[in-house]
């Protein structure tokens, strides 16, 4: 449901922009912490999420130590509203990524 959200800031794009742009970070995200679909192209995500935004979400995604004042600087670059909603994609990303392995932990304890 998040990977599909929309937001007012991002009125110039049409409504099939919105899911490739959302769908790029989010496959973008799992892809960072391991999880790759067969069925997606992983070149679209170069398309779609470059310089500034591709660091925000690798930064969000990975947790590096000095993200707080790079987090600052991308922050007045970026805009608030385009790091809140990024921010959630990234985080449902990334909480759908974790609950994957952990359910695969399971099922290797159970066989």
């Amino acid at each position: 449901a998040t990977k599909y959200m929309s937001s007012s800031f991002l009125n110039e794009f049409e409504e099939e922009k919105y899911a490739k742009y959302n769908q790029s970070i989010w496959y973008h995200v799992q892809s960072l912490h391991g999880i790759h679909h067969d069925d997606y192209n992983y070149e679209e995500i170069q398309e779609v999420i470059k310089g500034n935004l591709k660091t925000f979400v690798d930064v969000c995604s990975k947790g590096f130590n000095s993200s707080s004042r790079l987090l600052n600087k991308l922050g007045i670059d970026l805009g608030y509203s385009l790091k809140v909603f990024v921010s959630i994609i990234v985080m449902e990303a990334k909480l759908q990524s974790e609950l994957n392995y952990a359910l695969e932990a399971v099922i290797k304890h159970m066989t």
